[in-house]
């Protein structure tokens, strides 16, 4: 396997991607848009920008049409470097 210098973001893609990923969904908007931006480069995922709960298209996606593992990624901004308030989930997990 050849080197690659990836983001984060990218990295999260190639691995879902290696794994057999058959799904993506999210919302538009940083830090987390950039992952499913990645994963569309890959032939045979489906991908679908929601405006809505990802979380609701992803479980209904995967109940119905795929059998595996469910995801979920939270990508928020502790210290507000691109959103207009904190998001920091690290005190629920």
């Amino acid at each position: 396997m050849d080197r690659q210098l990836l983001s984060g973001n990218e990295a999260i893609a190639l691995g879902a991607a290696h794994a057999g990923m058959a799904a993506a969904a999210t919302y538009p908007g940083t830090p987390s848009t950039e992952i499913l931006e990645a994963v569309a480069r890959f032939p045979g995922i489906y991908i679908e920008w929601t405006s809505k709960e990802a979380v609701e298209v992803s479980t209904g996606f995967w109940s119905t049409r795929v059998r595996g593992w469910l995801v979920i990624i939270a990508a928020d901004n502790p210290g507000i470097p691109s959103s207009q308030n904190e998001q920091c989930p690290r005190n629920y997990a």
